[in-house]
């Protein structure tokens, strides 16, 4: 009766770990998206006040790719900027080309615990296991001309690239 048991819990085990590697797998990849993405956007926004969406992505050998599809001075509007680099990342997630994406974009938004709007660099991520979050994080600029940056939230996301 007790190797039943052991088995069984086992094998639960075995069923479960996978599932527990993904996330795992994803928040590391998100980590190292982010490390690369938010920095680059706060200096863009200390620098210029604003940026042009860019992405970047992990392939399957874990390199990092920073991608902006447009020079500055001959950029469509940023809607299209996001949906081009969307269609890229999603053709190459079907190739099995990337395990994780990301695309950053200067929003206006409201922050929780608030009621006004307020300028947000906002990091849409994804991975393969299927998990996908946006990470936000608002800012303002200063009396100085110095920008601050506020806490990082998240906000719910539907997978648009690992589909």
């Amino acid at each position: 009766m007790s190797i039943i048991i052991v088995y069984i819990i086992y094998s639960s085990i075995l069923i479960v770990l996978p599932e527990y590697m993904d996330i795992a797998m994803a928040e590391t990849d998100f980590d190292q998206l982010l490390d690369k993405l938010i920095p680059f956007a706060q200096d863009m926004i200390s620098k210029y006040g604003e940026f042009f969406p860019f992405g970047s992505s992990i392939d399957a050998d874990g390199q990092i790719d920073l991608s902006a599809p447009f020079e500055h001075n001959n950029c469509p509007t940023s809607q299209l900027i996001i949906d081009i680099m969307t269609n890229t990342f999603r053709k190459r997630a079907s190739n099995g080309k990337i395990r994780a994406a990301g695309i950053c974009y200067d929003v206006r938004t409201i922050p929780p615990g608030r009621n006004k709007k307020t300028d947000a660099i906002w990091v849409s991520l994804e991975n393969q296991s299927g998990e996908a979050v946006d990470m936000i994080v608002p800012y303002k600029k200063g009396i100085f001309g110095n920008y601050s940056f506020g806490e990082l939230f998240t906000a719910e996301r539907a997978p648009q690239v690992f589909v």
